[in-house]
């Protein structure tokens, strides 16, 4: 591509990332998610236009949270500039990875590791320069609820009212919703909420954390990689492999169980404990969902759906039912609905069977067949091997399972540069060796 197209395209996603920068604040309810979304299309054009047509992009959406901080709070804009540092260090440093075909598991590792110590390093400085970073939040979202409250006051007074009656606010004597409260009362209400919004902050921070860096890590690489293999340039970059043999291996899923029931008793002693109970819960919750995306591909996939049908469902169930993905695949580490063998060393489980094709009728052929073809050559050889005087063709044939011999080497130690354990599907006819 000529720089002049490739400076005409980066210019294009700048323009589309600065409103995304904008409104990027009131995105916060899906903020994890949505911090995987962006990261994913940031590292998608560094794929293909480069590194520095993506960092264009990050500092087009920093700019645009930069001018919605500065309307908000004058105070605040060095967010922006710590989202840029955050957007295109990660960005570069999953291209980086990429293109030198690192493992696809330790690159999402990688990436999420950095990103937990990056964010809990600013949190540490930000607390020794300028304070609670909690109390902080709480103070900006107070002076929002009295603008509020100046500029629409029944409606103000009706969604605390409404939230009183609900029980998520102490009852203060109200027998429904109303549109005018005492003075007192709003006061007491008001009082009341910036207490649990900065209680559920405080114990959920960390947790959000590790949320937006495992989206950030597991989008930011997988969505990039099958965009790139889409486009027929999958070659070039890691491998990717096929989502429905992804398994978590036995040892991690007890690892991981044996985490969150120590961190449980603790809590029950000391329940200043909560805030990592609650980050290594969304961790197990998070890893086991990535095991019900694969459940769900494996199932859709074997009932003769289209790829594109497939994607869209387990995107839509990945952003809206992430709990019912958790409990696929527990159940799945549990009741082994795929039918799963042995363990063989695959990265981060995504290698299998090539899905390229399968949306045609074109026939793949399995290592067991291959296997019984082999055999079958074998006992002809045999037959052949009594007569010594016309073993020339034997020869050939000798060369070529040689050469098949060879590839599966090939294959084989490709498929060493994974790193974690998965488990491949009995259906596919391999019969593994010992």
């Amino acid at each position: 591509m000529s720089k002049s197209k490739r400076f005409l395209w980066s210019l294009v996603y700048a323009v589309g990332m600065f409103p995304l920068g904008l409104v990027s604040s009131f995105l916060l309810p899906v903020a994890p998610v949505y911090c995987g979304v962006l990261m994913a299309l940031n590292v998608a054009l560094s794929l293909w236009l480069g590194p520095v047509s993506a960092c264009i992009g990050a500092g087009a959406f920093c700019l645009g949270t930069a001018l919605f901080t500065l309307a908000v709070d004058p105070n605040i804009w060095p967010i922006a500039a710590w989202l840029f540092v955050l957007m295109a260090g990660i960005t570069v440093m999953i291209d980086v990875q990429l293109r030198r075909k690192t493992p696809l598991f330790y690159t999402m590792l990688n990436a999420g590791l950095t990103i937990v110590v990056f964010g809990a390093l600013s949190y540490i400085a930000l607390n020794f320069t300028v304070g609670d970073f909690v109390t902080l939040v709480g103070e900006k979202i107070g002076k929002g609820l009295e603008s509020v409250a100046e500029a629409s006051p029944q409606l103000y007074d009706l969604m605390l009212s409404t939230w009183s009656s609900m029980g998520v606010l102490p009852d203060v004597g109200l027998a429904g919703p109303v549109t005018a409260l005492d003075a007192q009362t709003r006061k007491e209400l008001t009082s009341s909420l910036l207490e649990s919004f900065e209680l559920s902050l405080r114990m959920n921070l960390i947790g959000m954390l590790v949320q937006s860096a495992m989206h950030m890590a597991v989008l930011g690489t997988l969505i990039p990689l099958m965009l790139r293999t889409r486009y027929g340039q999958g070659e070039e970059f890691t491998p990717l492999c096929n989502l429905e043999t992804v398994r978590i291996p036995a040892k991690l899923n007890l690892v991981l169980m044996l985490g969150v029931l120590v961190l449980w008793v603790l809590i029950l002693v000391n329940d200043s404990f909560y805030a990592v109970y609650s980050a290594a819960w969304s961790l197990v919750q998070y890893i086991y969902g990535l095991q019900g995306l694969s459940v769900c591909e494996w199932f859709l996939k074997k009932h003769g759906w289209k790829k594109g049908w497939r994607y869209l469902l387990m995107g839509a169930g990945y952003v809206l039912l992430p709990t019912v993905l958790f409990l696929i695949g527990f159940l799945e580490q549990i009741f082994y609905f795929r039918k799963i063998g042995r363990p063989r060393p695959e990265d981060f489980g995504l290698k299998g069977p090539d899905d390229r094709d399968d949306d045609d009728s074109q026939t793949v052929v399995t290592d067991g067949a291959a296997e019984g073809a082999e055999s079958s050559v074998s006992g002809a050889l045999v037959g052949v091997g009594g007569q010594r005087r016309n073993h020339a063709p034997v020869g050939n044939v000798t060369q070529g399972i040689e050469h098949v011999k060879h590839d599966e080497r090939d294959d084989e130690q490709h498929d060493e540069q994974c790193g974690v354990d998965v488990y491949q599907t009995e259906q596919t006819g391999i019969d593994e060796h010992k």
